[in-house]
């Protein structure tokens, strides 16, 4: 089983049918709507809310923001990212999804394989480093985390997406 965007879609069925492989297409269709906010984020932790994923590009980043969020604000914070260890990463999913912390913050590893109960994905940066350069995030790596909001099986029947 193979998922991934419909752009990607003629690589990795030529690469499948070249190893031998038979190819079974099923289009799958976001059941929850995703938009852009009815007012712009400005960035300032005070505007977060309840259900709100704010995404960044350094797990220094993740634990500097999650400071300050619990400084200025009365949210309790998860945090996500690559190099936490399963049993953490599990710890905080299921706090954030329980409701016994409000806010997450995350790397890109938000993105990857996880029902998360988000309302807004909150882009604070837009530059990753990718083998020690600098880059923005590509559109589809954009897209796949910007999907985790309003999922349909999640308390938040419609996703936002913003940009700091």
């Amino acid at each position: 089983h193979v998922c991934t965007d419909p752009i990607a879609f003629d690589v990795v069925s030529r690469l499948l049918a070249d190893a031998g492989d038979e190819v079974d297409v099923i289009r799958y269709k976001r059941m929850a709507p995703l938009q852009l906010p009815e007012k712009p984020f400005k960035g300032r932790v005070e505007e977060l809310r309840r259900g709100d994923c704010v995404v960044t590009t350094s797990i220094q980043d993740v634990y500097r923001l999650r400071s300050r969020i619990e400084r200025h604000t009365s949210f309790k914070v998860s945090v996500l990212h690559d190099t936490m260890s399963s049993r953490a990463r599990k710890a905080d999913v299921e706090d954030f999804n329980c409701g016994r912390r409000e806010v997450l913050v995350a790397t890109e590893a938000v993105g990857v394989g996880l029902n998360l109960n988000i309302n807004r994905v909150l882009f604070w940066d837009l530059v990753k480093i990718d083998g020690g350069r600098r880059r923005n995030f590509r559109h589809l790596e954009i897209r796949q985390m910007a999907g985790r909001a309003g999922r349909y099986i999640s308390e938040f029947s419609a996703g936002e997406v913003c940009v700091r």
